[in-house]
């Protein structure tokens, strides 16, 4: 902790020089807060990855940043792209329990204004894959996983979701005791009162991709209520902290009592 405290008071000092020697003032505090609400982003991105462990899926990272200023939006692409920040992001997977990709990269865009889309009207951090790691799962990257809601209430009534990892939880945005994000479901049943919404937890499950086979599994991420695959007549229990069950078209995958048809 002593470490990573000390490598992100060296940073700090790193951009209030360059702020200072390109613009002539002080360090703009949006800077350090964009910063650190990236470093906050990729920590949350960590999983849990069964049998206690913990992973961090993704291997590049597209930091796309915003500001009609021309000088200013220099200042961010300079001071993002230094290889300490990647150094300091790669800690902050640690802390969280997981080791970084050895091949893990940074691309920093910057941008004249945010795009509709961007939650945060400063940044948007896309979490991705390398070419390698699309390759090995093919060109296109993982298959698509299609989800359609039979029981219980989600944000949608179907998906169509191409990533490695595909979380399914209560609440879109997880967060902990102290409002910090931990996780964010892609499959997110409303969190309403619904006594069957209820019986997912917000950090149920999640589908991952197998480049090996092109399948995918479910995994059991500690749920409260459990996951269940229904398949030909029958149930089969997702142990916690087990490797998960492998999917085939047409199984409906409980969690508590919501289900989601795998097509």
């Amino acid at each position: 902790m002593r470490v990573l405290e000390g490598l992100e008071r060296r940073i700090e000092a790193i951009v209030r020089g360059w702020t200072e020697r390109l613009v002539g003032r002080p360090t703009d505090p949006n800077l350090i807060e964009i910063r650190h609400a990236v470093l906050d982003e990729v920590e949350a991105a960590v999983e849990p990855a069964g049998r206690g462990e913990r992973l961090f899926p993704y291997d590049r990272l597209v930091l796309r940043i915003a500001s009609p200023e021309p000088r200013r939006r220099t200042l961010l692409e300079m001071t993002l792209r230094d290889r300490r920040f990647l150094d300091e992001l790669r800690a902050r997977v640690r802390r969280a329990g997981a080791e970084p990709p050895a091949a893990l990269t940074l691309v920093v865009e910057g941008l004249p204004e945010p795009a509709e889309d961007w939650g945060d009207p400063r940044y948007a951090l896309e979490l991705g894959f390398s070419e390698a790691r699309t390759a090995a799962s093919g060109p296109d990257g993982p298959p698509a996983a299609h989800l359609r809601v039979t029981r219980g209430r989600a944000s949608r009534l179907s998906y169509d979701l191409r990533r490695g990892r595909i979380n399914i939880g209560r609440l879109a945005d997880v967060l902990d005791d102290d409002e910090r994000l931990v996780r964010r479901n892609d499959v997110a049943f409303d969190d309403d009162g619904d006594e069957v919404n209820l019986t997912v937890s917000r950090a149920h499950a999640h589908l991952s991709h197998e480049p090996e086979t092109g399948s995918w599994r479910v995994v059991d991420d500690g749920s409260a209520h459990g996951t269940r695959v229904f398949r030909e007549g029958r149930s089969i229990e997702v142990a916690r902290g087990s490797r998960g069950v492998r999917l085939q078209p047409g199984d409906e995958v409980y969690c508590g009592q919501a289900c989601l048809k795998f097509e």
